[in-house]
């Protein structure tokens, strides 16, 4: 039994996430056109095959084209995303305190920007308002806009204005489109700007995560993907963050991707060294010395002339690796199968599953 597929070395031989790593997280790194999303799909592609589900953030309408049936496409912005913030069965069955509920949605909901105590005591009045009469509204976002509303105070339009592209995006809604069981859940955020689309990816983490962590997630091995991570939230005690340290043990696996790895900090490293494995595709000019350092630190001229010559679609691949069914330690180059496109689909026996 091996991990997570990676990629390809010269003679074909597949190479896998080795089964004995602590963890099944990838971390891929490069510049635009390197061939990080060709790979990406490859590794999505294998993983439906080993019988495992996908979910993926399409920031940009990018997500590399699947051909067949083993993709499920939501549209945030025309299909809405099934996502419940104010779910009080917990509370109801003594699992969980109101207040802990109400922290946890202060905690997902509010930008860091919403830092005044006063303002944040308006989106927690806000908050009881809406679980009080969320049945009055279609949705639990506009709830929470009336309850904020209805305080009519300088502090509780302050924190509107805050969270106005999530209250009135329309984005978390009841939905006909559910996330399935064994398919590329690719979830499109193209049309959205920027700024909302990474409120969007970090409040449906933090809904996940609290599902995983309450078991009530009914997906057995599930695979989040996420292109440009380094513009969400990411220090101690975030989703993200804690994901990365602790999602072993939810059978939680990370595929993060990024042009680039300057922007984080030597502690954020530390944290995104921690994933099984880290392929590092053509690197902006200014990043080579850093990642060359990176992938082994005493022969960093070596990796740096590596990773100057790669070509598009190879990957010198880092971490605990397995090769055949034997370990392989040492930092390799890996590439793309190109036409693992055009293959045959796999068979589907997709379950839905419930928002």
């Amino acid at each position: 039994m091996h991990g997570n597929y990676v990629g390809k070395i010269i003679g074909e031989k597949n190479v896998y996430v080795g089964k004995n790593s602590p963890n099944q997280h990838m971390i891929i790194s490069g510049t635009s056109g390197a061939g990080k999303s060709i790979r990406i799909v490859e590794i999505e592609r294998n993983i439906i095959r080993e019988g495992g589900t996908v979910i993926a953030f399409d920031i940009n309408g990018t997500h590399e084209k699947v051909e067949g049936e083993i993709y499920n496409y939501i549209s945030a912005q025309r299909d809405g995303l099934n996502v419940k913030l104010l779910d009080t069965s917990l509370v109801q069955n003594g699992q969980e305190t109101m207040t802990n509920l109400l922290e946890y949605v202060m905690t997902i909901l509010c930008p860091r920007q919403l830092r005044g105590a006063v303002q944040q005591n308006a989106v927690r009045e806000a908050l009881k308002f809406a679980i009080r009469n969320q049945k009055n509204f279609s949705t639990e976002m506009e709830a929470i806009a009336e309850g904020l509303n209805v305080q009519d105070s300088t502090e509780a339009k302050g924190a509107y204005r805050h969270l106005c592209d999530i209250l009135e995006g329309n984005i978390f809604r009841c939905s006909e489109k559910q996330i399935i069981e064994r398919r590329l859940n690719i979830i499109s955020l193209k049309g959205i700007n920027p700024k909302t689309q990474k409120r969007i990816i970090e409040i449906f983490l933090g809904v996940y995560w609290k599902m995983l962590r309450t078991n009530e997630n009914n997906l057995k091995k599930c695979t989040l993907v996420i292109d440009e991570f380094q513009n969400l939230a990411f220090e101690t005690n975030t989703v993200l963050f804690q994901m990365l340290t602790e999602a072993r043990k939810y059978k939680l696996q990370l595929i993060l991707a990024t042009q680039t790895l300057t922007v984080f900090s030597k502690k954020q490293l530390a944290v995104i060294n921690q994933a099984a494995v880290k392929l590092f595709f053509q690197p902006n000019v200014v990043d080579i010395r850093q990642i060359a350092d990176f992938i082994e630190p005493g022969k960093k001229e070596n990796w740096f002339a590596k990773l100057r010559d790669l070509k598009i679609g190879q990957a010198i691949t880092v971490g605990e690796l397995e090769i055949n069914g034997h370990p392989k330690s040492q930092p390799i180059v890996t590439y793309s199968d190109y036409q693992s496109k055009k293959a045959a689909q796999p068979p589907n026996l997709p379950h839905n599953i419930g928002g």
